[in-house]
């Protein structure tokens, strides 16, 4: 009930949306994804899917910026939390999916450790989702390939 929010309150959350993560914004990561998570716990309260939609454009604006454990950590937490206003499991695993293949194009790359934490967790997805519900193998490869391209 506490996220439940009226159109006045719910208009001040976009309005946070559409700045976090903006290229010129000052806004350090950890604060960014404090308030994604608040505005995703709102978004799956109030069944407000264009606001989880949002919040995935969100996060991919602030993902090149992010490279510890936590952060990945966090934007993971954040996007399943947004994805959770969506009822029907076609669209949930829709929105998934796209959110994690853009995170994975917007990662860092090597050195920078965030592909492998990030393989890292989708590896922790994949052990408890049946794999009719693999919404993360689009990532994986996009991951994957990132991580490798260094190598080569």
């Amino acid at each position: 009930q506490f996220s439940a929010l009226g159109e006045p309150e719910l208009d001040r959350v976009w309005e946070t949306i559409r700045t976090t993560g903006a290229t010129n914004a000052s806004t350090k990561p950890l604060e960014s994804l404090r308030l994604l998570e608040s505005a995703s716990i709102v978004a799956a309260t109030n069944r407000n899917t264009p606001l989880a939609n949002g919040i995935v454009d969100a996060i991919v604006r602030i993902v090149p910026r992010l490279s510890t454990e936590e952060e990945i950590s966090r934007i993971l937490q954040i996007l399943l939390q947004a994805a959770a206003a969506y009822e029907e499991h076609d669209e949930w695993f829709k929105c998934l999916e796209e959110g994690l293949a853009g995170i994975a194009i917007h990662l860092p790359p090597p050195p920078n450790k965030s592909l492998q934490l990030f393989l890292i967790h989708l590896g922790e997805i994949e052990r408890v989702l049946p794999i009719d519900s693999w919404f993360h193998l689009r990532a994986r490869t996009i991951a994957l390939s990132g991580s490798l391209a260094d190598a080569a």
